[in-house]
């Protein structure tokens, strides 16, 4: 009889144990971000802007791009920049090949931002409204450098998968400029005037630089009408 109370008792230990242990698998990690709790945390959308940001564009970018023109002589080796500057670059340069990797790649920081925004607790509607208009801003701007590098590239409005990635067709440059018309027109009514800005937020996208970034598109389309127009609403 004691026997058979022992064995009992036994089985009953490992099943609790066995219990235990399953539920400490199910447990999300706490030593670092999960796609289940990144987006609980208002700091981390905010970063997820920032980078953003950072991917529009940046002090490196705006020398690389000078040193394509006549503006400023690159005097060490870079060949792929000589070599676009002398209208002899062909579509193996790496130049290339790199600024369609961060093009893509900060596509999808926005497309991310915008699908789990709606997620992040407690934040204010109106932050929430400007910051996904200036989201939206980013987009159209990288948008607009992929189609001037490549004319029809691939063109999609929510974040995909590796294999979706890989059967996407492109799409004509007049179509994807239209979204960017349309997007800035959009974005425009959510954007603060500059003098509305925090003074912590001065340098964020504006209502005056999506009307500036929309004539610029016109003019590079040759509409010069609407470029002129755009211009002086700023």
């Amino acid at each position: 009889m004691k026997l058979y109370k022992i064995l009992i008792g036994g089985l009953s230990l490992m099943a609790i144990l066995q219990l235990t242990s399953c539920n400490k698998l199910d447990t999300l990690p706490t030593d670092r971000f999960t796609d289940e709790n990144f987006w609980d945390y208002p700091d981390n959308a905010e970063k997820m802007v920032n980078m953003a940001y950072n991917q529009l564009y940046s002090a490196d970018r705006m020398w690389n791009d000078e040193a394509l023109s006549d503006n400023i002589f690159e005097g060490r080796s870079n060949t792929d920049q000589r070599a676009i500057r002398n209208g002899t670059a062909d579509p193996t340069l790496g130049r290339f090949g790199a600024e369609w990797s961060d093009l893509y790649g900060g596509i999808k920081t926005c497309h991310v931002y915008l699908e789990n925004v709606e997620r992040v607790p407690g934040m204010d509607a109106a932050l929430k409204k400007r910051r996904i208009a200036e989201v939206r801003f980013i987009r159209a701007f990288l948008y607009f450098r992929l189609v001037n590098f490549y004319g029809a590239v691939p063109f999609f409005t929510k974040d995909i998968s590796l294999e979706e990635s890989k059967t996407l067709p492109r799409t004509e440059k007049a179509t994807i400029m239209a979204f960017i018309h349309q997007e800035l027109d959009q974005c425009m009514a959510d954007l603060p005037n500059r003098d509305a800005l925090p003074v912590d937020d001065r340098g964020r996208i504006t209502k005056g630089a999506a009307s500036a970034f929309q004539a610029r598109a016109y003019l590079y389309e040759s509409n010069c009408g609407v470029a002129t127009f755009e211009w002086r609403q700023i």
